[in-house]
């Protein structure tokens, strides 16, 4: 691991620590309340990392808290203008993934635009020892997200705030203040485009900058601001300066505790929560480290990103060759997901798989005389299908295509569409946009399979896997139900069960509880069916399908 990658595995590990079971993340290690403020922009962090999960949970808490108004509260419960700032970088990251966050995003920026008088500058902090002009620091990301959510006149106001606090009388005439608000200001300057505002105060804290990568609290400060080292950092490297961002990560990355957090402050006379390890030190220090070459390593990211083509031809291992298989599909040694969709479908029906994967799954159903055609984005994976097929004697079609675009067959061109596997890999939005498109090409139903929420040996397993770094099958959402989806897309006569109840336990073999799967086994089987089979399966009709 290099600096930057050892530092995020630790800041990870600490976040992980300090996030509130409740919701939030902690304001610091000695306070263990939850800060909507650094909950908000540690989002964009996560989501940088690949913690996709992580920040969707973080954004869905925030949205059970936000006010009427559209206002979010800060650590004295007072609606704050900075704070609500910074919920609006959470929310706007997540909003383009997931149609959820759209409406809380809008509603905070307009409750923000609203604090701004009739020359646009906002109101005095509560605490009067904080300069207004850090309040760049929320208004920036308000002018992107408004324009983003089509509200240009609010995006034209937050503009022109942005442009008060980027020089004087409204902005900083020097560096007077500590480098942790000099640095929200100067990081706001470079996002919103206004670089040659940065430049020469970067400049001139550069030439403070000790050799070991350190750079004062305050000019000639014997102390560190952890935060603001960070924010500084941010934005030199934001401005093409990477020698003196490299030099601040390396700081960073030497005085980092063991923990995976840092003090808010180091040396003689540190007087900003100088005895407690703050969350946004640690949010910083991320981003610092993600900008200067924290990329995670394959090994940490692989579990977070939805995986391309060859991604999941790397995962299922075709191309490899599995001389099982075929032996599989004759012997009959079918997993219980295959059974539910023989269940579901009949003899000389027409089927369609929607990511294809290996071709085990069609294989199975054109060995009891379904017919099949497999749709995949992966050649590798269809060539590993194709020669499945071949090697049975078995018929089929295999088409490469993106399921994300509209598919290359005609309305209710099959009697069953499936897949297996799939949706979990969206959010709800982009969900139901798919099962509309499935739902035109299929004429009697579309059947989906996802990990289902409800499993807790599956959820419990793959969470050790993630934080191992061990995960391959990219972001996965588990899903407790898919009923809302159906009917959104047109769908009716929903019937949902799960499946694979004991396959749940070998995602606790997989992360080495071989003893806690063991003796989990006979509970399971003597509990039957509570709805915890490690996949959810639904089954939405357009017309009624026979059961018998």
């Amino acid at each position: 691991m290099n600096d930057s990658q050892a530092l995020i595995h630790g800041a990870l590990k600490w976040l992980r620590t300090h996030r509130r079971e409740a919701g939030g993340v902690a304001i610091s290690d000695l306070q263990p309340a939850a800060y909507p403020e650094v909950t908000g922009y540690w989002i964009p962090t996560l989501l940088a990392m690949g913690e996709e999960n992580l920040a969707l949970d973080l954004g869905e808490w925030l949205c059970g808290i936000q006010l009427a108004d559209g206002a979010f509260r800060d650590c004295d419960g007072r609606a704050n203008p900075f704070d609500t700032g910074q919920v609006v970088r959470g929310l706007f990251a997540l909003a383009s993934k997931d149609a959820r966050f759209r409406e809380p995003l809008s509603r905070a920026c307009e409750w923000l635009i609203g604090k701004l008088d009739a020359q646009n500058l906002p109101p005095r902090p509560f605490d009067q020892s904080i300069p207004t002009w850090v309040l760049i620091y929320s208004y920036e990301p308000a002018e992107r997200a408004s324009r983003w959510l089509g509200q240009g006149k609010w995006a034209d106001r937050a503009r022109e705030c942005v442009q008060h606090f980027s020089k004087p009388p409204h902005g900083p005439a020097a560096w007077d203040s500590i480098s942790h608000f000099y640095g929200y200001w100067l990081e706001a300057l470079m996002d919103a485009g206004l670089e040659q505002a940065a430049r020469g105060p970067l400049a001139l804290i550069a030439e403070t900058q000790a050799k070991d990568g350190a750079v004062p609290a305050f000019p000639k400060a014997p102390w560190v601001c952890v935060p603001g080292l960070a924010q500084i950092g941010i934005a030199w490297h934001k401005a093409g300066m990477t020698e003196p961002a490299a030099k601040a990560l390396r700081w960073l990355a030497e005085n980092q505790a063991p923990t995976g957090g840092w003090k808010g402050s180091v040396g003689r006379g540190a007087a900003y929560f100088a005895q407690a390890e703050i969350s946004w030190g640690v949010k910083f220090a991320v981003d610092l480290a993600l900008c200067v070459g924290g990329k995670r390593s394959r090994s940490d990211s692989a579990s977070r990103a939805r995986l391309d083509a060859k991604g999941w031809a790397e995962a299922l291992g075709t191309g490899q060759g599995d001389p099982d298989t075929a032996a599989r599909v004759r012997a009959g040694r079918r997993q219980p997901w295959t059974d539910i969709l023989l269940r579901w479908t009949r003899s000389g029906q027409s089927l369609l798989e929607l990511g294809s994967g290996t071709g085990e799954m069609a294989a199975n159903l054109a060995w009891h005389d379904r017919k099949v055609t497999l749709l995949d984005q992966s050649p590798a994976c269809l060539a590993s299908a194709r020669e499945l097929f071949e090697e049975l004697g078995l018929k089929g079609e295999f088409v490469e295509g993106d399921l994300e675009k509209r598919l290359p067959f005609e309305n209710g061109q099959f009697d069953v569409l499936y897949s297996s596997g799939v949706l979990e890999h969206y959010d709800d939005e982009t969900i139901t946009r798919l099962l509309t498109e499935f739902a035109r090409v299929a004429r009697v139903a579309v059947i989906t399979l996802v990990p289902n929420a409800s499993s807790l040996p599956y959820r419990f397993g793959k969470k050790i896997l993630e934080q191992a770094g061990r995960w391959k099958w990219g972001h996965e959402r588990p899903l407790a139900t898919l009923r809302p989806h159906c009917v959104a897309a047109g769908l009716a006569c929903v019937e949902e069960t799960s499946v694979g109840l004991l396959h749940s336990l070998e995602f606790l073999r997989d992360a080495g509880l071989e003893r806690l799967a063991d003796e989990l086994r006979p509970g399971l089987l003597e509990a039957g069916d509570w709805g915890n089979g490690y996949l959810l399966a639904c089954r939405a009709s357009k017309k009624p399908i026979p059961t018998s």
